[in-house]
């Protein structure tokens, strides 16, 4: 199991909607394969009213750059006031990405939705940690106030 953030060094990609950096495939992490947060829209456009599209703008952005699936069951994403999500069964495929929204939908092999019914990241800054089944801390992401949403994590 691999213990230190793995960054990516080339270009960060202009497109959140394309959440996999150039070249992250060939990072190489030294465990079997690198679950990692890629970007966090912690402060989508619009005005702050809890609406169930702007929290599903309010996402998160998970990325396996290893060459191997991954089982995310049992998984959880934190935010620092301890809002907590759990994965359940889910295999995220080497060099796939998922969307952790907000707010609530149908949740499909690419998009995961946390259910609430108002916004988890904090506009100011907040902490997304990221623990495998055992509870050991996989990745982490912070952000300041004065940083831009989509905050890039790799």
């Amino acid at each position: 199991m691999w213990t230190q953030r793995i960054r990516h060094t080339g270009p960060v990609p202009v497109n959140p909607q394309n959440p996999m950096p150039p070249g992250a495939g060939n990072v190489t992490p030294s465990g079997a394969g690198a679950i990692l947060i890629s970007w966090i829209h912690f402060d989508p456009p619009g005005a702050d009213a809890a609406n169930q599209k702007r929290l599903n703008r309010e996402r998160v952005t998970i990325c396996n750059v290893g060459e191997s699936s991954r089982s995310l069951a049992k998984w959880t994403l934190r935010d620092g006031d301890g809002h907590e999500y759990r994965f359940h069964s889910l295999r995220l495929g080497s060099e796939e990405c998922l969307r952790l929204h907000s707010g609530t939908g149908a949740d499909s092999q690419r998009d995961r939705y946390w259910g609430s019914d108002r916004a988890v990241w904090d506009n100011a800054g907040d902490r997304a940690t990221l623990r495998n089944r055992f509870g050991e801390v996989v990745d982490r992401c912070s952000y300041k106030g004065s940083s831009r949403s989509p905050k890039h994590c790799l």
